[in-house]
């Protein structure tokens, strides 16, 4: 198990991913709509997605994220009431994370939140494993091979680790949620329009 750094781009947020391992999370890329006009919204398209439009996530447990510096600068913002919190450092616009509901057991981690390399990340939790929402890639993605939602492999996958995470209870604490389960700050309802 490691642990990973984690960092916006201007070092005012910083926090620590624990006890990380190939077997304790899911490293994917996403390649939906919404994470598209996230990255967009905040001016961060250009540095966090791929040549596809896709955005690597680190899937892991709540309870293992910890910030230890920089709340203040925290911003949140929503498509939807009902959709994911986004997450991002609003000093220099670093996507942070993505949350369900506060008592769901889930944070995707934004690769441009954690403070190392490829080939490090690659030993420590493992290379990307899935390629999700392909249907929004970029026209260089091979339309033969675009597809909606989640491979079934990824999909059984989540249910396990999710399903241990509630068991183990580590949906708590939330870094990004208060102990009432209350967002750290009142998320921006924005347009999904990407830009």
């Amino acid at each position: 198990m490691s642990d990973l750094p984690l960092s916006c781009q201007c070092g005012s947020v910083k926090g620590v991913a624990k006890n990380v391992s190939k077997k304790s999370c899911n490293r994917v890329v996403c390649y939906c709509s919404d994470c598209q006009a996230f990255a967009n919204n905040i001016g961060a398209g250009a540095r966090v997605l791929n040549e596809h439009g896709g955005t690597e996530l680190v899937q892991l447990a709540p309870a293992d994220v910890q910030l230890t510096k920089g709340r203040d600068h925290i911003a949140c913002l929503r498509f939807s009431d009902k959709g994911p919190f986004r997450w991002y450092a609003s000093c220099c616009n670093t996507p942070i994370a993505n949350t369900a509901k506060p008592n769901f057991p889930f944070v995707g981690l934004s690769h441009a939140f954690i403070e190392m390399n490829a080939m490090t990340k690659d030993a420590k939790i493992g290379p990307v494993r899935w390629h999700c929402q392909t249907q929004d890639a970029a026209d260089s993605w091979p339309s033969d091979q675009k597809r909606n939602g989640f491979p079934i492999g990824l999909s059984f996958r989540m249910i396990g680790l999710i399903a241990g995470w509630k068991l183990r209870g580590l949906g708590h604490p939330n870094p990004l949620f208060s102990n009432d389960n209350e967002p750290l700050v009142e998320p921006r309802l924005v347009d999904r329009k990407i830009l």
